[in-house]
């Protein structure tokens, strides 16, 4: 403080002068992975010196850096790899600038990437176990057993960190331990090794009783006793070796395949594995069947609805296997119980035919049948396609109107796999009984055409129109009603004559109190006269 203050002293005497750093950084600074580094630079001037930070490598500077004390101080948290390089504190007030440069560079203790584990090896084997660790600088590997340092001889090969133990001996069984170092920190890594030397066992991965197959297939036999070390294996078929040809071939794995299997190919087979310490065998039975076939399949089918149908699924298959039949409808699994009003599997146990009662549209679809047993399975499907009355026609609506006639127009709907051949229109109003069919232009409509004029209706009636759809199967479904509209109304013009002769024999009297009758006789034209409006007033009702 004292050189400080001296200094201070000196400024009143010296007036301005640029900036002296007088704390900085050191020249090269390691930093440890992840911990927290601080820069300091402090620097005397007048004016006082503005202080800045950079990067001279041409790296970014690192966003997370904090800065403290007016620049004064940098804080760089976590510090990673990409944070190490060369920085500078750069002081400068009007009359100069001053630099302080400093690197940080990066060092890592070792840290495990891959650690070895415990592991059991039959004798002649090789064990391979890899170690690795990261670190800056690099670390070194080192190998322990038992707590003695392991050198690479002969069957023991180290190399950057990985072990190799070939031929291995109950003797290799032991606690090995790998060993990562470099100038900042030491890790390890332990695990056992146990040698394990035993005669062929079955017992813990025996071979199949029974292989099922069909004439024509290829058959693969597994040989996998637990031995240390591996087993020789060799087969006989009955009491007598089996040698590769051209159908017969000796696996490595121990394993033994036949190809195009004949019913000759039937009978036991033995797998016989030895080692230096002992010998153990395991049996098959192989069975040869003859290939399931069906004989009578469903075919496509073309029906009306309401009808009966049976689709057959009939096969020929050996005796020896169980066999079971399922059928899909358009990929679905068929429920007999869930659908028994309409579905029933008939024909008995080699059969699995399938009867279909009542048939509706919505049975229409692909039928696959699917038989099943223990080696093999087979399919046939077939097609059925139910016709039925058609749909209603759809978008029923009225064009025009008039006094006497409409204009109707509709959309064809579902013709369920039968042509429409002939279209009829129908129309209630509120004083008919129910749905009555009307008089159409033309008078028979056929099933290509969507549009027709209704004629001889009542003047300003209200109307609702419907059509019905026919094919050669009946009619179908009505559409639903279209909009209900009035007729107009109709112009009548009569010419009346207005009588010529007088009423005759003209009368009076009688009647109450306050009443007077008068009497006549009506003249031949009075009486053409009211007839003719008898007549106009039921036109307009």
């Amino acid at each position: 403080m004292k050189n400080v203050f001296s200094h201070l002293s000196c400024i009143g005497v010296m007036g301005e002068y640029e900036p002296k750093i007088e704390v900085q950084f050191p020249e090269t600074l390691p930093a440890a992975k992840g911990s927290t580094v601080k820069l300091e630079c402090f620097a005397l001037g007048n004016p006082v010196p503005q202080i800045n930070w950079r990067r001279t490598d041409g790296m970014p500077f690192p966003s997370k850096i904090k800065l403290r004390k007016s620049n004064g101080m940098i804080e760089i948290p976590n510090f990673q790899q990409e944070d190490a390089g060369l920085y500078e504190c750069i002081t400068e007030n009007s009359r100069g600038k001053n630099i302080a440069r400093g690197r940080l560079t990066y060092y890592a203790k070792p840290h495990w990437i891959q650690m070895i584990k415990d592991t059991e090896i039959a004798v002649e084997d090789t064990l391979y176990w890899d170690c690795r660790a990261s670190g800056k600088p690099k670390p070194s590997y080192r190998w322990l057993k038992n707590g003695d340092q392991l050198s690479a001889e002969g069957r023991i090969q180290i190399e950057n960190g990985a072990l190799t133990i070939s031929s291995l001996n109950l003797t290799d069984s032991g606690r090995y331990q790998c060993i990562a170092e470099n100038k900042h920190g030491v890790i390890s890594s332990s695990a056992e090794l146990r040698v394990v030397a035993s005669a062929p066992d079955f017992s813990k991965n025996p071979m199949k009783k029974m292989i099922q197959v069909q004439i024509g297939s290829t058959v693969d036999f597994e040989c996998k006793p637990k031995a240390s070390p591996k087993a020789r294996c060799f087969w006989k078929k009955g009491g007598e070796q089996l040698h590769e040809n051209e159908r017969i071939t000796l696996l490595k794995d121990g394993g033994l395949r036949i190809t195009n299997v004949t019913k000759v190919d039937a009978g036991s087979y033995t797998c016989v594995a030895t080692n230096q310490f002992g010998k153990a065998s395991g049996t098959t039975n192989l069975v040869v069947t003859e290939p399931t076939r069906i004989i009578l399949a469903p075919s496509n089918m073309d029906v009306t609805v309401g009808e009966s149908v049976i689709l057959p699924c009939q096969v020929q298959h050996d005796p020896i296997l169980d066999i079971s039949f399922t059928w899909y409808f358009n990929g679905t699994l068929t429920d007999f119980k869930k659908d028994a009003s309409h579905f029933e599997k008939v024909g008995g146990s080699a059969s699995g035919d399938l009867m279909i009662r009542n048939i509706q549209l919505k049975h229409s679809g692909k039928y696959v049948c699917m038989v099943k047993t223990e080696v093999d399975s087979v399919a046939s499907a077939a097609d059925l396609i139910v016709r039925g009355s058609p749909g209603p026609p759809e978008h029923v609506r009225v064009d025009e109107i008039t006094d006497t006639t409409a204009q109707i127009s509709w959309q064809e709907g579902t013709d369920n796999h039968s042509p429409v051949t002939a279209y009829t229109v129908q129309a209630r109003t509120p004083f008919s009984v129910g749905w009555q069919r009307v008089t159409t232009v033309p008078d028979v409509i056929d099933g290509n055409t969507f549009t027709t004029t209704v004629v001889d209706l009542n003047p300003w009636v209200e109307y609702e129109f419907r059509v019905v759809a026919s094919n050669k199967i009946g009619g179908g479904e009505p559409s639903l009603p279209s909009e209900k509209v009035r007729t107009e109304e109709a112009v009548v013009c009569f010419f009346f004559t207005v009588p010529e002769i007088p009423p005759a024999e003209v009368s009076g009297g009688g009647g109450s109190r306050s009443e007077l009758v008068i009497t006549w006789d009506v003249s031949f034209l009075a009486s053409n006269f009211l007839q003719r409006m008898v007549v106009f007033i039921e036109t307009l009702l």
